[in-house]
């Protein structure tokens, strides 16, 4: 289906759709992060991939994509259409690099690799969307991969959404959150196209939909990472947001090693700034 199509078709099934809403405040350890004293920041992986491992020279590789190279993007992302540049990073650097060398959660590499790893700390406080569990896939990812989490199991998500249907408080919209939560949360995906109906509810969020305009500005989607098995978070959020409100702090080069038990992710360069002209000053 066109996606011009697919909006006038959910713009008819949901006129009303609730929107969680996480009030990251900024204030020290929010996410409980401790690398950096308290200070609450965000990682975004790029994979190397030139034959000498070389990391990317500038911080504008490691950013979302300017709108002179919007032409690159030719598919639909979780929360980006084609064409479109969103900003998508994860609280630690693991997550940001199993998000950068997977492919519908499957690792692409089977042996090793090397990633590009920027950090941005948050400078204000914002108004992000939050995306709930989906019981469905997070059932379903576990039954076929045979381990169990010992962060998080199916029961303390069946606990968390029961008090978001209290929370709020109408079982029909609800139900649609869950809808959306679980194309956000498909980790068996084929084809770019399955990612029409978590567009559709990101522009929703977002105030890109004329018939729905929203009461006060987002800045983003919190979602669980379907890479690290439900198991962390993702943030993504607009352009704007990562010009105004986050500020670039140092870049990491990463090995990443597929083990038996899992994967490796190792620093070999940390704490790497960038000088005047926005290059960065590897060793």
């Amino acid at each position: 289906m066109d996606y011009n199509d697919l909006k006038i078709t959910c713009n008819e099934y949901f006129q009303s759709l609730p929107f969680p809403i996480v009030d990251f405040n900024n204030k020290k350890f929010f996410f409980d992060q401790r690398e950096f004293g308290g200070s609450n920041v965000i990682y975004r992986a790029r994979h190397i991939t030139n034959k000498n491992n070389t990391p990317h020279e500038t911080l504008s590789e490691l950013s979302f994509i300017p709108k002179d190279k919007l032409d690159k993007i030719k598919e639909f992302g979780r929360v980006n259409k084609p064409h479109e540049a969103m900003f998508y990073g994860s609280l630690n650097h693991s997550t940001a690099c199993a998000e950068a060398v997977t492919k519908g959660n499957k690792f692409q590499n089977t042996d090793s690799t090397m990633l590009t790893v920027g950090i941005w700390e948050f400078e204000k406080p914002l108004k992000l969307v939050q995306i709930p569990h989906s019981e469905k896939h997070f059932k379903k990812f576990y039954e076929e991969v045979g381990f169990k989490s010992e962060k998080i199991q199916l029961e303390h998500i069946k606990e968390s959404n029961e008090e978001l249907r209290k929370k709020i408080g109408n079982d029909f919209n609800f139900e649609k959150l869950m809808f959306f939560a679980d194309h956000f949360a498909k980790w068996d995906i084929k084809h770019s196209y399955e990612y029409k109906l978590s567009n559709y509810f990101a522009d929703r969020v977002l105030g890109r939909i004329p018939e729905f305009p929203i009461d006060e500005e987002t800045d983003g989607i919190i979602y669980p990472s379907v890479a690290l098995s439900y198991q962390e978070k993702n943030i993504v959020l607009k352009p704007n947001v990562v010009e105004n409100k986050l500020k670039f702090i140092g870049a990491m080069q990463i090995l990443f090693v597929k083990t038996n038990e899992g994967a490796q992710f190792i620093p070999i360069q940390q704490k790497i700034k960038v000088d005047s002209e926005g290059k960065f000053l590897w060793q």
